[in-house]
């Protein structure tokens, strides 16, 4: 998820009682993009980046701002676990071409 992507808010009633885990779930990718070029498709779940967890969307921001921009995500599409290489990973999400949002899981 790179430059272009926006963060979209959970949007829960008490975001108090959101709590671990959580799941960060790609809500859309730009057509043309690197990261369709990816191979990253809407309701991806992202797991990790670079091989750092990626929790909540606050760990996702610090990833972005320490790391460059050339990254390999780990994702989950239905029950099998793949890899994207991405060149621009913080570009493509700064420019909005990928958006990641975080939903709480309902298992726990």
């Amino acid at each position: 998820l790179c430059a272009g992507a926006l963060f979209a808010p959970t949007i829960v009633k008490d975001s108090e009682r959101m709590t671990p885990p959580v799941s960060l779930i790609v809500h859309y990718v730009e057509p043309g993009s690197s990261a369709e070029s990816a191979g990253i498709q809407v309701n991806d779940q992202l797991l990790t980046v670079d091989g750092q967890a990626v929790t909540d969307m606050n760990a996702l921001r610090a990833i972005l701002e320490s790391d460059g921009d050339e990254a390999v995500l780990t994702l989950l599409r239905f029950s099998a676990v793949y890899t994207a290489h991405m060149d621009d990973l913080r570009a493509t999400v700064e420019r909005g071409a990928v958006e990641v949002i975080a939903f709480a899981d309902s298992d726990e």
